[in-house]
């Protein structure tokens, strides 16, 4: 609900040259905006913006009532759901690793206990650690190359490095 409100001036009523009454009242259209409005039945209260063409009932128009110097109107906005827009989604990109899981593999039997395989997968921090602490006392070194046998070892984005299909 939308509540409009205007000051109704005895001199807008005015009657058309068919006789029909078309009234011109200033106040604001909850659906397009416009600021006009035409009485196009001053018995029942009919009124509609020129421009979308809504209409509402204004119970203040109807001649019977008195008509105030201040109206305070609720207007029902006419709703129209949105319309499913088609909408182009991108292909997702594959959720592995751009890195050669062969390269991985070798590196770290060569060289894991020096952190390489984790340099090489962009791991720095870790490579790092692996490489002052010799694979952390080789333990690491040994989970790594398991890891990545079984295609669970990840690089630094945390894509699983994984044997080529």
């Amino acid at each position: 609900m939308i509540s409009l409100q205007w000051t109704l001036p005895e001199e807008l009523f005015s009657e058309s040259p068919g006789g029909i009454p078309m009234t011109t009242i200033r106040i604001e259209c909850a659906q397009c905006g416009s600021d006009e409005y035409q009485v196009l039945d001053a018995q029942t209260g009919l009124v509609m913006c020129p421009y979308c063409r809504s209409q509402w009932i204004v119970p203040a128009l109807v001649p019977s009532a008195p008509i105030p110097q201040y109206v305070v109107i609720q207007a029902q906005q006419q709703y129209q759901a949105p319309q499913p827009q088609p909408q182009y989604q991108m292909p997702q990109p594959p959720m592995i690793s751009a890195k050669n899981w062969w390269a991985a593999l070798f590196l770290c039997f060569f060289l894991g206990v020096f952190g390489v395989h984790r340099l090489y997968v962009g791991k720095i921090g870790t490579g790092i650690i692996w490489f002052f602490t010799l694979g952390l006392f080789g333990i690491g070194w040994l989970v790594d190359f398991i890891m990545i046998l079984l295609s669970k070892f990840k690089d630094s984005k945390g894509y699983p490095i994984r044997l080529p299909s």
